[in-house]
């Protein structure tokens, strides 16, 4: 039980340290990533490149210092970190109450009709759904097992 509480932690702190900006310390809000491949808000790093610019220094990373190219059309074409849009998607799925919410397999298997669906009590990161604990069982059980997590509570 101890090992498992432990591993949670871990999971919190590797998911924390994944979504948040190495500027402004948030999660990020329209991650861009650098050629070096670290990301930042994409207002973090409009600010970042436009004091380098005052500077007059050519644009570094914040965190390896390797310099880059601002694309011709500006900051905002950066490449959108879609991988990391997801985890942040996900952690605050994962981190809403649960109360009220149905399980989204077994409404999607009534077709649309709420009224015979469980109630959601965990959250599938790999499926990105909201699962009953009946539900959940098929991720828990897979060959490659899933990452489920409780729903209402943090990563």
């Amino acid at each position: 039980m101890l090992a498992n509480m432990a591993a949670r932690r871990d999971l919190a702190s590797y998911v924390d340290n994944v979504t948040q900006c190495a500027i402004c310390r948030s999660d990020f809000s329209e991650p861009r990533q650098l050629p070096c491949l670290h990301t930042f808000c994409l207002d973090c790093i409009t600010q970042h490149v436009s004091r380098t610019e005052l500077e007059g220094n050519s644009p570094a990373c914040p965190v390896c210092r390797k310099q880059f190219s601002i694309p011709v059309a500006g900051v905002k074409q950066l490449p959108h970190n879609f991988f990391v849009a997801g985890l942040v998607e996900a952690k605050k799925t994962a981190s809403q109450p649960a109360a009220g919410q149905p399980c989204e397999v077994c409404l999607a298997l009534s077709e649309g009709d709420a009224a015979s669906v469980s109630q959601a009590t965990n959250y599938c990161v790999d499926c990105r759904e909201k699962m009953c604990e009946k539900c959940s069982v098929r991720c828990r059980r897979a060959k490659v097992q899933h990452q489920v997590v409780a729903l209402g509570k943090e990563f």
